[in-house]
Order: structure tokens, then sequence, then C-alpha cells
């Protein structure tokens, strides 16, 4: 009896070991499984992408984008972009503001919310009815980071675009009574301005599983919970807006009047002075030099105060590159180096030498570094003097920095090495033609295609046409801004705004003026609508010679 129960004992001590070896061997399965270090992978549809990049850099973690290979094992993560408020207790990165985008010369300038609306359920169904063209309206959705370049090719498209899909081929409605891009949520006008990127783990898991996934990557979690939030904005705060406007000339009419205004050149800025002073940055090109000294070898030259008023409208950067500018030859043209400057704002384009004239002024705005440039044209009939000058400049020589095919490429290569964003201002063309010349159109090609983001020319004292290409724009004519010429389409002219980010331009849309008593004033209504209807018709006659061209010959660029 006493040896069966021994036998027992030993018996029951033997298997109870097993147990518990078996027990220590799964256990530990199982706790490497929950806490093994695992790669982690980050998935969603390729507009998320850039979100993506920014949560490797927020979190410092070596994360991957898309799937594990099969059967390795990793923890994966999807990203989902919604438009309704995430729920309590998801991880939130952030918004993306989105935007209702339109052919870019679709008539059709703003919409309400509620008219949005019924036109995505499909209720409003024409243009027409919005007081556009009579014209079927397509309406496009969906992730796909070429949704803005399908939209571009569509007449008659409508498209609510996150911020990564905006392309300056489409133009942002204006909706309700909201400003362009604006990041509010427009719950007031029926359309949410925003969507939320939420992050969260492939289901389904195991409670097990969800275990382990919370504490394998419980640091992780905890720097995305620190570096985002669901009220951040995940796109467009470090953005750069620019405005660009026409030709500044000074003297003659305009000065006249400005001394029967009693003499502050403030008149001649006071109906824009709030649209220009709104952007980051604004740009003009100043017709005259701003001097009391030289001798006239031309025609134009303002009084020095006008500087004080040109900076108090805002302007910060000012085009010297014009054949204007050494109207009262290099003594007055430093001068107005010296004053630009000294009135805080940046001149281009000229110089007391060709290292200043040819200088590329750099900075950044909004963390994101910018490059702008300024050329002229210098040829027989462009630059036109009483006596002889040499207009450009040289070692020891001031002048202006001419339009050089070569320099322009060099130029242009080293900018884009050093800046996110590259703009790029030229004097050309022929005075009072509203189609731009084939030698303006082939260096706008090749400007757009060395990588400038955005071309803004003047000149020819009229509007004329707008060209999109590579990821840029160019206006080859912004028309006169300032001048007192008299003929009606010399009268009226646009104000350019721009806006950038790290990618480049995403949008840029242009405002009518008119020059009433020596001074621009914002036209409304359909006084607007008349300059804006001339304005698509010029840019489409562009598109058409370049389809003829295209069909011809090969396109070099």
């Amino acid at each position: 009896m006493v040896m069966c129960v021994g036998r027992l004992e030993r018996l029951l001590a033997g298997l109870t070991m097993q147990t518990g070896l078996v027990a220590i061997f799964f256990t530990s399965i199982f706790g490497l499984s929950i806490l093994g270090r695992r790669e982690v992978y980050v998935t969603g549809d390729p507009i998320l992408y850039g979100v993506y990049r920014m949560l490797v850099l927020e979190t410092a973690r070596p994360l991957r984008w898309g799937w594990p290979r099969p059967g390795k094992p990793a923890d994966v993560y999807r990203m989902e972009l919604r438009t309704e408020p995430p729920v309590a207790g998801e991880l939130v990165l952030g918004r993306i503001p989105r935007f209702p985008a339109v052919y870019y010369w679709n008539p059709v300038q703003d919409i309400s919310g509620e008219e949005l609306q019924q036109v995505l359920a499909g209720k409003i169904r024409n243009w027409a009815e919005l007081g556009g063209e009579d014209r079927a309206i397509v309406c496009f959705s969906g992730p796909d980071p070429d949704l803005g370049k399908r939209l571009a090719r569509e007449p008659g498209g409508l498209a609510v675009l996150y911020w990564p899909q905006l392309v300056p081929e489409v133009r942002v409605l204006q909706v309700g009574c909201n400003d362009w891009l604006s990041f509010q949520d427009r719950g007031g006008d029926g359309f949410p301005g925003c969507g939320w990127v939420v992050l969260s783990p492939v289901r389904p898991l195991a409670w097990w599983e969800e275990l382990g996934w919370q504490l394998r990557n419980i640091k992780l979690i905890r720097r995305i919970k620190r570096g985002f939030s669901w009220n951040r904005w995940l796109y467009g705060q470090e953005r750069l807006t620019l405005t660009a406007v026409g030709d500044i000339m000074l003297d003659r009419g305009v000065a006249r009047t400005v001394k029967e205004q009693g003499g502050d050149y403030r008149y001649v800025f006071a109906r824009t002075a709030p649209i220009l002073a709104r952007a980051d940055r604004t740009l003009g090109n100043l017709e005259c030099p701003l001097s009391l000294r030289g001798c006239q070898i031309n025609m134009f030259r303002g009084h020095p105060a006008a500087a004080a008023a040109l900076r108090a409208a805002g302007f910060d950067l000012v085009s010297l590159a014009n054949n204007h500018i050494l109207d009262y030859g290099p003594e007055a043209l430093a001068d107005t180096l010296d004053i630009v400057k000294s009135h805080g704002m940046t001149p281009l384009g000229a110089g007391r030498n060709r290292a200043e004239a040819r200088r590329i002024h750099f900075e950044t705005v909004n963390r994101i570094r910018a490059a702008f440039l300024a050329y002229t044209e210098v040829r027989p009939g462009f630059t036109y003097t009483r006596t002889g000058v040499e207009w450009r400049a040289g070692p020891d020589r001031a002048g202006v920095n001419p339009v050089d095919t070569e320099e322009m490429r060099r130029e242009l290569a080293a900018a884009r090495r050093r800046a996110d964003v590259v703009v790029v201002t030229v004097h050309w063309g022929d005075e009072y033609q509203g189609l731009p010349n084939p030698f303006q159109r082939q260096l706008a090609r090749e400007l757009l295609a060395c990588g400038a983001d955005l071309v803004v020319g003047h000149h020819p004292h009229v509007i004329q046409g707008v060209v999109f290409g590579g990821k840029g724009a160019a206006a080859f004519s912004l028309g006169n801004f300032v001048f007192d010429q008299k003929v009606w389409d010399r009268r009226e002219g646009l104000i350019l705004e721009a806006c950038f980010d790290r990618a480049g331009l995403r949008q840029v849309r242009f405002l009518p003026v008119r020059i009433l008593g020596e001074q621009p004033r914002l036209l409304q209504g359909e006084e607007a609508r008349r300059v804006w209807r001339r304005l698509a018709y010029l840019s489409k006659k562009l598109q058409e010679t370049a389809a003829a061209r295209k069909r011809e010959m090969p396109n070099p660029w």
C-alpha cells in the first residue's frame, strides 16, 4: 500500500513537472508573440502617403508603407480618411482641408453650401442653373491623387478635392461667405471643410492580439498622441500666399493726380491696399526710377516719396527689370535701389553691376523656402533712349538683368536646388497685344519645364492669357496696375493671388481691376465677369495655338 502511494506521488510529481514545462513553453511563446519586436507597416490610400511621411518624422520610428509579405509577423496600421468627426478613443492624426473645385475656366465663381449639396446629390445637373454655361455637370470623387488633373480635363467637371489633390489647373470655388481657401469648418453653409485622418490597427484582432499590439507599440502610440490631434491641420498651415500686380508708373498723369489729391501717394493704392496687404508677400513691377537726380534719357521718373506709399500698400518685392528703370540714368537707378531697400522692400532684377542685378532673392516664409528672379527683354525697339545707353548690367556698369536663355536655365537650376518655390517675373512681349508673341510662349514653356512654379509677366500694358505647364502656371501679362493711359483695355488689369506649399503652386486666381482717377479699383459683378471672360478667351486661344503647334511639330521642351 505504501509502495503504491509512493509510486503515485512520483507519477504526479513527474506530471506536474511536465505540465509546468509545457506551461512555461506556451507562456514563453505567448509572451514573445505579445512583446516580441515586429516591424510596423502603415497602409492607406495613396493620397495619404504624405501623412505617412509626417508620421515617420514626428515619431522618429522606422515605419514602412504598404503591406508585409505573406506569413511575415508585423503590426499593420491603416489610415482612413473620413468626413465624419471621429469618435472617442480613436487614434486621430488630424484634419485635411477639402474644397469644391471646377475646371479652371468655368465662369461660375462661387456657390452656396445648399447649391453644392444639391449638385453632389444630383438635384442640380447643369451649370446653367448656377449662372454658368449650358453644360452638364460631371462630378468626380475619390482618393485618387490625380483627381485634380482629371478634373482639369473636363470643362463640366466638379470635384471635392483634398489639399494634396489640388493642382493649379483647377479653380477652388468660394462656398457661401467663406473666403478663398478658408480653413473654417463651413458648418454654417452645409459643407464640411475637412476630412479627418484616423489611424487604427488592421482588424479583426483577438483580445490577446490587441493586448499585444497595445503593449508592443505603447511608445509609438504615446509619440503619436503627443505630435498629432483631431484639430491639427495636416496640410495648408505651412503655406505661402503671394499677390502680384502689373506695371506701376508714378510719373506724368499719375503724379499730377496725386498732387491734386494733396500730394500723398497713398491715394493711388487706397482702394486695393487691403487686398495687397493680406498676402504673405506682394510683388509689383516698378516702371520708373524713384529719384530727384539724373539726366532724362527717356520718359519716366517718380518721386522718392512714393516708396513709403508702396510699402504702406503692402509691397515687399519690387521688380526693377524693365525698359524704363534707366530713364534717368545710373544715378537714378542707384537712388531707387537705396530708397526701395530703406523702406523694407527688396529690389529685383537691376543693380549697380551684373552681380547685383542677377542676384536671386531667397527667403523663408512659414517654413517654405522661396526664390524670386526677375528679368527683362533687351532688344532694339524694346529698350529705347534718346541717347545711346547699354541697359544690360556689366561687371562695373549699372543696369538690368537681361533675358538670356542659357543664363536663365543655370539660375533656375540653382534656385530649384535651394528653394521649395520658384517665382520668375519677366518684362517681355509687344505692347498693346492681347496674345503673347512666339518668343514669350517659347520662353514660358522653357521656364516652366526648368522648374519655375509661377511666371509673372508685364510690359504689354494690356491683359494677356494664362497657360499651365509642368507643375506651375505662366501669366503672360497682368496689364497696367497704376498708369495714366486712357484707352479702355490699358486701364484694366489683374491682381494675381497664388498659394504655394512645399510641393509648389497649389492655386492661382485673378481679380480684375480698373484704373479710375489714376487709382486701381476692384471690379465686381458683371464688370468683373466681363474681364474674366476676356481672360478665358485669350487663354483658350493660347491653348489652341499650342495644340496646333504640337500637331505640326514635336514639342522640344
